[in-house]
Parts: C-alpha cells; structure tokens; sequence
C-alpha cells in the first residue's frame, strides 16, 4: 500500500535569490520507483480505465542499458499487465528517451527534450509518428514547486497537444504521449498522479484523486463541462461560439485563437458568458482555442473547414 504523502504544489515565485539560483537546477527523470498513474477516458460511449507505468528494473537493448517501463491496469480485476518499452535520460542534454514503446518500430526517439527555451519547435519521435509529425511550439517556460524542489514547466501552444511539461516527471497528458496518437474530439488521456519512491509526489489539479470512477453519464458530464471550454460547431465554418464554464466569470477571462504553427490570430476579454468568434477568413485546418480562467488556461482544439 502506498504512503499517500501530499506535498505543496505552486507556482515559482521567487522571493529571495536563493530560491532563485535552485530553480535553474535541472531536476531529472528519476532512475528507480517511480510510478505514473493516468487515465484513459472515452466520451461515447462513456468509459475510462485507470492504469500505471511503473519503472521496474534495467534492461540492455543494443548495449545500451535503459529503466524497463511495465504497463498495470488498476481496479479492473484482471491484473492486466505487460511490458510497455523502455526509457533513458541524458542529463547533461536534459533529454529523455524511449524506445519500443507499444506500436513504435525498435528505433530510439526522443521523449523529452527539456533542453529547449521558449519559441523553439520540439520534433519529438520519428515523422509520422508523433501527432502532426511531432512538432511542437514552446510558448513559455514557468517553474512549480514540488517539494523542496523548483521544477520547470514546458507549455505549448500546439493545438494538437493541450498539455505541458514537468521536469523529471514528464507530460500532463501521460508519460509516453509525446509518441501517442492524439485523441479526437472529447477523447482524452491524462496523468492524475506521480509517485517516486511509493509517496506521492504530484497531483494532476484537474483531478481530486489518482483513480479517479468517470463512468456515470451525468457525473462524467458535470465535470467535464467544469475543466473544458464549450464550442460549437466543430467542426466551423463561418462562425465557433464559445461557452464559459459555470464557475468563470467573463471579468475573469481571456480568449485566444491560434492558428496550426502557434501563431497568436485572436485576442479578447469576452463581455459575456456567450463569445463568438469570425471563421470565414480562416484557412482550413486545425485549431486552439484557449480560455485563461483566472488562474489558469485551459484548452480545446477546433477544426475549421
């Protein structure tokens, strides 16, 4: 049984020059017992299964010696397992990779580069196996508290991955979705919660608990109209409407539209709960739509034809 042992998350905000040099430290991927737990859930029908990837050992592929990576699926009764891939870290280009991760041929691709700054384009894996190649634009580097440590976060504005990244743990959206298929429309994967060492030391926020029991309609419905921006249609054609979630007030907001390369289209603090945006002049193609909510931002990509 896991110690359950909460530590204080919160954004960097460096008060004296101390705290300040220890953010800079580059904190990497753990070498042993580690343990990330994510979910898997699908609108329609409504389903989910919650699931982890835990670090387990050595293997040598190549001669090259990797932490083996064993998928467990949690609560299902089944005790469903099997061998995932493998992963490896280059501390000193801050990079982490993987290799014959489920579907991928036996060829190495970059998981993670955390060397990058912001503005720069990340290729991650191979051409055509990444979501739209694998390219993603850096829009701003902020630093998270986790622990005694100051970690990075990496935050994209790729409309195609609306996640981002902790140094030494890896995405929101689950430790090998840099190499994942992108889920399509409600569809979504996400990390609920991160162990090193059998305590916990990360809570995805958008989650109350690691294992979260999204199989009720209703309940499933509620919440996902509390974490994710409405729109309509998708696809648009002339016109994409937006809806605030219930618990954000317009005076809170701020709406931005950005085209497929990451380029900022559309800036606005909408007047109501209601905004509507022109599509008409747009090229085809896919989409962001980001809501800042007060606190943070919150995504959903769009198609417009």
């Amino acid at each position: 049984m896991k110690k359950i042992k909460r530590f204080t998350l919160g954004m960097a905000v460096f008060m004296f020059f101390g705290i300040s040099l220890r953010a800079q430290d580059y904190v990497p991927f753990p070498l042993s017992d580690a343990e990330w737990v994510e979910l898997e859930y699908h609108w329609q029908p409504a389903s989910h299964i919650n699931y982890s990837y835990e670090m387990q050992g050595d293997t040598t592929i190549g001669s090259v010696v990797y932490q083996k990576i064993i998928y467990f699926e949690i609560g299902s009764g089944s005790d469903y397992e099997y061998y995932a891939g493998a992963i490896r870290q280059d501390t000193v280009e801050k990079k982490v990779f993987a290799i014959d991760y489920h579907w991928l041929t036996t060829e190495e691709v970059v998981l993670y580069d955390f060397s990058k700054r912001p503005g720069d384009t990340v290729l991650v894996g191979e051409e055509g196996y990444g979501p739209a190649g694998g390219y993603y634009v850096i829009d701003h580097i902020d630093s998270i508290l986790i622990g005694d440590q100051y970690r990075r976060t990496f935050h994209f504005i790729n409309p195609i991955y609306d996640a981002y990244w902790i140094e030494g743990i890896g995405s929101t959206r689950g430790l090998f979705s840099p190499v994942s298929p992108v889920p399509t429309g409600q569809d979504f994967w996400k990390l609920t919660c991160f162990y090193l060492n059998e305590e916990l030391l990360f809570m995805n926020p958008e989650f109350e608990e690691c294992t979260p029991n999204w199989t009720d309609v209703g309940e499933t419905s509620k919440k996902m109209q509390s974490i994710r921006i409405i729109v309509g249609p998708n696809p648009a054609t002339t016109e994409l409407w937006l809806q605030l979630p219930g618990n954000i007030l317009p005076e809170q907001a701020q709406i931005e539209l950005f085209n497929p390369t990451g380029k900022l289209l559309y800036k606005v603090q909408p007047a109501s709960r209601f905004h509507s945006i022109e599509t008409a002049h747009l090229p085809a193609g896919l989409y962001l739509v980001r809501l800042w909510d007060g606190e943070r931002w919150r995504t959903e990509k769009v198609v417009i034809e």
